[in-house]
């Protein structure tokens, strides 16, 4: 479950030192730095070598701690240019105060797994929200400009189609683990380019940069 950056659960103070560490992993081409440690309502408990409580114990709850490095200077930019244009409620102490949340992310849970799949876990949380993240972002599907029920049925169908697709291309991605270099945005804009084309009568496939013919190959993918 996610944590609000105010949650009193949250030492603070690791972000302070967390970008500065090794403990760093890739999701989607993006360096993540994590941490994590015991929930604090839960006890004093010595942590294990893992990073996780132990399979013969009783699952304990633990707070694990992302900064998304890219996500950190999109919102330190974001801020300065709210200081640009709104000085009065955007100044350099709030800046400063806001330092260490910047591109950080908080969960809480009980399972029993590595930091890198718990973020793995909740970026594809019931599925529903990333299929809808793409619906809206990856395929700009969230506007109908339909003039009569025959075409809004229609829209929707398609939809469907593209959603299911979507997905599929997610869990490719996941299951032989290309989630830390590939978003379902950057296969669909490396395969997008593939075209076939016309010489004289025949139809021929364009021969493929290196990028495109990689990622078919690691997916086991064949286009004849």
């Amino acid at each position: 479950m996610p944590l609000k950056r105010d949650c009193l659960k949250i030492k603070k103070e690791i972000f302070e030192f967390l970008p500065k560490t090794t403990n760093i992993f890739l999701y989607a081409d993006r360096i993540i730095y994590y941490s994590s440690y015991p929930d604090p309502e839960e006890g004093t408990q010595e942590k294990p070598n893992s990073g996780r409580p132990k399979k013969n114990q009783k699952p304990k709850r633990w707070i694990h701690l992302f900064v998304d490095e890219e996500a950190m200077v999109k919102e330190k930019k974001d801020y300065v240019h709210r200081m640009m244009k709104h000085p009065t409620n955007y100044t350099e102490e709030g800046f400063q105060k806001k330092l260490d949340d910047f591109g950080s992310f908080s969960v809480i849970t009980n399972i029993d797994e590595d930091e890198k799949t718990i973020y793995q876990y909740y970026k594809s949380r019931v599925g529903v929200e990333v299929l809808f993240d793409g619906f809206k972002n990856t395929m700009h599907f969230d506007t109908p400009y339909m003039q009569n029920d025959d075409a809004l049925e229609g829209w929707m169908f398609i939809n469907h189609l593209a959603l299911q697709i979507h997905h599929k291309i997610y869990q490719l991605l996941k299951e032989y683990n290309m989630l830390n270099k590939y978003s379902i945005n950057d296969f669909i804009e490396y395969l997008s380019d593939i075209r076939i084309i016309k010489i004289n009568d025949s139809w021929a496939m364009e021969t493929m940069p290196k990028a495109q013919t990689e990622i078919l190959q690691k997916l086991g993918l064949h286009i004849t």
